[in-house]
């Protein structure tokens, strides 16, 4: 039988070596947890990066066209004393208010759902994107 095979013997053995408790942390190890407005995730899939972007009027652009490849169009969002107030979003109608969108320690930013045309740094900071915004204020191009 094939449960009694070689190649089935070797995976069960590996299996019963690796198979063990997790190690302890060093005693001077800290875990921190972040979460609400620290989280480094603060949209649910980080779709909202990608509405277009007016950073005159610190809002989301009404203007249709001239997009730098992907733009998501279901947001429509402001900038309000360092939170975003959308008042439509990939949720559907209704407000919503992302706190600190800005001034988090760090952003976890993953894109699984969309192919996006920018090949370069400069693709992305000279894009019309909310997330241009993130990045040229993390290098402190934007007030």
């Amino acid at each position: 039988s094939t449960r009694d095979s070689p190649e089935e013997l070797k995976l069960l053995e590996i299996v019963r070596r690796t198979n063990q408790p997790a190690k302890a942390l060093p005693e001077d190890a800290r875990i921190f947890c972040f979460q609400g407005n620290e989280s480094f995730a603060p949209h649910l899939n980080g779709e909202v990066w990608w509405q277009k972007w007016d950073f005159a009027t610190r809002a989301t652009s009404t203007v249709e066209g001239d997009g730098d490849g992907y733009i998501n169009y279901r947001f429509q969002c402001k900038d309000e004393n360092g939170g975003l107030v959308c008042e439509k979003g990939q949720w559907g109608e209704g407000q919503r208010v992302i706190p600190n969108i800005w001034g988090r320690i760090g952003y976890h930013l993953f894109f699984h759902t969309t192919k996006f045309d920018a090949h370069t740094a400069e693709d992305v900071l000279n894009s019309n994107w909310l997330l241009a915004e993130l990045y040229q204020r993390s290098l402190g191009k934007v007030a």
